[in-house]
């Protein structure tokens, strides 16, 4: 049987949480966030992912809450320890990021402007 070790991911969603950008001890940029995707039913995951280095300032820079992002990167299991407790939470840790939307839309609101005359929708 051959030994077949292949991890690879591809996800497109929206940025769900606000983006902050970390420092390790050693001056490495860290960035952490979740990715909403939406499912067949009325579900919404969140993927949680991690980036790097250029990768974590590139998305510092470029991205914040709300914008569609597509990442291509690998499962990982990042495993602590804290108070003598073992964690381990599973992350897509990010090798590429895209933009999605344009720069207009990751600028500007959506908003539609009501006449006087209508009624708020809610």
């Amino acid at each position: 049987m051959a030994n077949l070790n292949f991890n690879k991911v591809i996800i497109g969603g929206r940025i769900s949480t606000e983006l902050e950008l970390k420092k390790t001890k050693e001056g490495k940029s860290v960035i952490s966030f979740d990715v909403a995707l939406h499912t067949r039913g009325k579900e919404t995951d969140f993927i949680k992912c991690r980036a790097v280095d250029k990768n974590a300032d590139f998305i510092y820079q470029y991205f914040k809450k709300g914008n569609t992002i597509c990442i291509v990167g690998r499962i990982y299991v990042r495993k602590w320890e804290d108070k003598g407790k073992k964690y381990s939470q599973t992350e897509v840790f990010v090798d590429e990021q895209y933009f999605v939307d344009s720069k207009d839309e990751m600028t500007k609101p959506n908003f539609v402007e009501l006449g006087d005359d209508e009624d708020l929708p809610f």
